[in-house]
């Protein structure tokens, strides 16, 4: 710009001023057109005459279905799904179309109800509250009409509890038209925008949103049938921690119960048994009935079944330490062989040892088995919580 004269540069500007003010007025008298309500309902007024809302656009209208959702919570105790969303149709009426010039706008808003409005219901709704028919619908000059009603519905939803607390469920929501074939009126979705989901203050988080389109035969005639499968995560940090908590601290008393003498063995164990027992109880009355059961619940009755049969063993053992009759050939031999093969010391007196020797070296016997067989199924237990 330095090498330009002074005089040329302020003719550009004042040609650039000039073409601005003839532009100005034209953009602000359009604006000022589709904002003035009167002028727009007397030129919708006129074109609207001899409009019959009745009567489909065309022998075979095509509309486009897209899905938002807004909220949705998923209610454990009646295996339901609640919803609440906007779905936005987009379909053609060419006898509502007219010159952008003339007119100055070009995409007014009019009320709906004096429009003929695709027929597209919930199919497969277990409850539901209807849609906002005085929202208005947004016109175009070339008969493009684009409409949105509001949905606040409950659908059915078949509960798999395998993961919880936290699981994944997966919910399908179904529209179609109850009145036209597919032949009279046919629905596409919109797969190039995506969903938008505003679920902040949800305990559920939407992962997914996918569509299909499938034909339904009422058996008078088939119809078009659009769907929405939608894949939820359930938001429950505090219950996840808590029992991953309940159940490693069953699994280490278990653990330190394997490592005690026997005779000090039950308390641990049956304590075990009871945090366990306590935590299926409360689990319970939270969970629903569903086509599964949470594997950790599983988890829990396995280790509650291992601190009673624990406690079993324990007393089982110190009984048959304290055996006073003759062992039987068959048991002196095992003991005998097995005595060879591994340093076995009983937990008892000498004088008890020299009446009953066979008897305490059996129970020894049994408890290290008893031990090597429970620590090998907390084992288990731990890998199946965390895989």
């Amino acid at each position: 710009m330095a090498g330009v004269p002074v005089v040329t540069r302020a003719r550009r500007i004042m040609s650039f001023s000039a073409a601005w003010r003839g532009i100005l007025p034209a953009l602000l008298t359009v604006s000022s057109l589709c904002n003035n309500a009167t002028f727009i309902s007397g030129q919708v007024d006129t074109m609207l005459a001899e409009y019959d809302r009745e009567t489909p656009p065309s022998s075979k209208v095509v509309v486009t279905a897209l899905l938002d959702i807004r909220h949705v919570t998923v209610y454990d105790k009646d295996s339901t799904v609640h919803v609440l969303g906007d779905l936005k149709m987009e379909w053609e009426d060419k006898r509502i179309s007219w010159n952008a010039t003339e007119w100055n706008c070009d995409n007014p808003l009019v009320t709906a109800e004096r429009l003929w409005l695709p027929d597209v219901t919930l199919m497969n709704a277990a409850g539901t509250s209807n849609g906002d028919m005085g929202l208005r619908a947004r016109l175009s000059s070339t008969g493009a009409i684009a409409w949105i009603t509001r949905l606040d519905f409950t659908i059915p939803v078949s509960l798999v509890l395998d993961k919880w607390p936290n699981d994944v469920q997966t919910a399908t929501v179904k529209f179609g038209s109850r009145a036209y074939s597919i032949d009279e009126m046919d629905l596409e979705t919109n797969h190039e925008k995506r969903f938008v989901a505003v679920v902040e203050s949800s305990s559920w988080e939407i992962m997914s949103l996918s569509s299909n389109r499938s034909i339904r035969d009422t058996g008078v005639f088939q119809t078009r049938i659009v769907s929405w499968t939608f894949t939820l995560r359930r938001r429950a940090p505090a219950h996840a921690l808590a029992t991953a908590g309940v159940l490693v601290a069953v699994l280490i008393l278990l653990t330190a119960a394997g490592a005690l003498k026997p005779a000090l063995r039950a308390p641990a164990s049956a304590c075990a048994s009871f945090t366990s027992a306590m935590w299926l109880i409360s689990a319970l009355l939270r969970l629903p009935a569903a086509c599964s059961y949470p594997r950790v619940v599983s988890l829990m009755s396995a280790t509650c079944i291992c601190g009673a049969i624990t406690t079993l063993a324990a007393a089982v053992v110190g009984r048959i330490a304290t055996k006073t009759s003759k062992a039987p050939g068959c048991v002196r031999s095992a003991v005998l062989s097995i005595s060879l093969r591994c340093s076995l010391t009983p937990d008892v007196d000498e004088s008890n040892r020299e009446k009953n020797g066979t008897w305490c070296l059996a129970a020894v016997i049994l408890d290290r088995v008893f031990v090597v067989a429970l620590w090998f199924t907390l084992f288990i237990l731990a890998i199946l919580y965390v895989a």
